[in-house]
């Protein structure tokens, strides 16, 4: 009776992708292994990217919280994604017959070790009831201490046999080294679950979400200025999207601060699913829009510098094609001389200009139907100075007069007065 060296089974594991790499190459060693025995070889076969979302319960009325991870179903949004790889697995079985190896005992001092080489719960029950005892051979019946033992499934009648090393091979003409192999490969897969039932239990994140990152990069870019990856290298200081990423942690911080983002947060959510969606049809004239494009579909975002450089890159680029489209239309005079209006302005920047009476602020904006307006001022409000985006108000003013510059109208005001900053972008 031959044994049978090209039966296979298989198996899915999930990892957290930081993993993978040296996965892969514990996978290789053992499939040269199982060659090496006349086996079939160890196959990756599909790697599927999959969300699933970090979640937390208090533990009773203790200050333990207990972290886990559970799945998330494809183009869902959370608020704190994981993202892991479900990799599929094919492996070699040995079994002779009838017999299959499911399983090896290693004895030790208060008890035995037990390893697995199937999934099956019925099979495990077995491994565990037989490690519950001392190990003994079921084949030879010799009564001695004995340092490791195989565990047999018949494949026809469903019982379970233990055999020891020895006789493993007079038993089954199974290669005890190559039931050894199985019980190794199986111990690297159950390896891997529990590190990553390690890595659920910690805490950590190796994600976020796209949607809340790019709004986070919008609010501060508004706030302090937008600072892109390569020019904080050149200034030694954090990008952008690096402060984006540990804005919760600032915001736990400075009560100030999150009171401030809070007001505004719903105005960025919605601002990020503009950028996404003019990302989205926007046209691929270079590499730079392409991984933009792939990027920002997902709704989750690795915790990679490269990565989030270039999402929050789309912030920026989305700001600068949002003032240019303001630029590019027809400015008309708004009101006549004398009349005093209200409404939202788009302050673009304050322009220091001499004059004999000392230093004043040439204040240029525009308003939402795109016409251009003017006011020259020596008490300019704080909130409009040193701007490094576009800043939307609520205001009142008094039209003081009608002009051009380079040939394009300007409305000239004053007495203007900022009720509020605009509650949406």
């Amino acid at each position: 009776m031959n044994t049978d060296t090209h039966s296979v089974q298989d198996s899915t594991v999930l990892i957290e992708p930081g993993q993978k790499s040296g996965f892969a190459k514990r996978l290789e060693a053992l499939s040269k292994k199982a060659q090496s025995f006349g086996l079939a070889p160890v196959v990756i076969g599909c790697v599927t990217e999959v969300i699933f979302e970090r979640r937390t319960e208090q533990i009773g009325r203790s200050d333990s919280v207990l972290s886990y991870l559970k799945p998330v179903p494809d183009g869902v949004r959370v608020l704190h994604p994981v993202k892991l790889l479900r990799i599929d697995i094919q492996y070699p079985m040995v079994k002779l017959g009838n017999w299959q190896v499911v399983g090896k005992l290693e004895a030790m001092d208060k008890g035995n070790l037990q390893f697995h080489v199937t999934n099956s719960e019925e099979d495990g029950r077995a491994i565990s009831d037989f490690a519950s005892r001392p190990i003994a051979c079921q084949h030879c019946k010799t009564k001695r201490r004995r340092k490791d033992g195989f565990v047999l499934r018949d494949l026809v009648g469903g019982g379970y046999k233990q055999v020891g090393a020895s006789c493993l091979q007079d038993f089954t003409g199974i290669d005890p080294a190559a039931a050894l192999f199985l019980a190794r490969m199986w111990s690297v897969i159950r390896g891997e679950e529990d590190d990553l039932r390690e890595f659920a239990g910690s805490g950590r994140r190796n994600a976020v979400s796209t949607r809340e990152f790019l709004a986070d990069v919008s609010y501060l870019a508004e706030k302090t200025g937008f600072l892109s990856a390569a020019k904080a290298r050149d200034l030694g200081i954090p990008a952008t999207f690096h402060d984006a990423l540990a804005l919760t942690h600032s915001l736990q911080q400075d009560n100030a601060l999150c009171q401030d983002y809070l007001a505004k947060r719903d105005r960025h959510l919605a601002k990020a699913d503009e950028i996404r969606k003019w990302v989205a049809e926007m046209p691929e004239a270079s590499s730079y829009d392409r991984n933009v494009k792939l990027l920002l579909q997902d709704e989750a975002l690795s915790i990679d510098n490269k990565h989030l450089a270039f999402a929050a890159s789309a912030v920026a680029l989305f700001n600068k094609a949002q003032t240019t489209v303001v630029e590019t239309r027809v400015s008309h005079h708004v009101g006549v001389p004398g009349q005093k209006m209200t409404g939202t302005l788009t302050v673009q920047r304050a322009v220091p200009i001499d004059t004999r009476f000392g230093t004043s602020m040439l204040v240029l904006m525009h308003d939402e139907q795109g016409n251009r307006l003017t006011w020259k001022t020596s008490a300019c409000p704080r909130n409009l100075l040193g701007l490094k985006a576009p800043l939307r108000v609520e205001a009142s003013y008094k039209v003081k007069k009608h002009d051009h510059y380079k040939g394009v109208a300007q409305t000239t005001v004053t007495h203007l007065k900022v009720a509020e900053v605009a509650a949406s972008a």
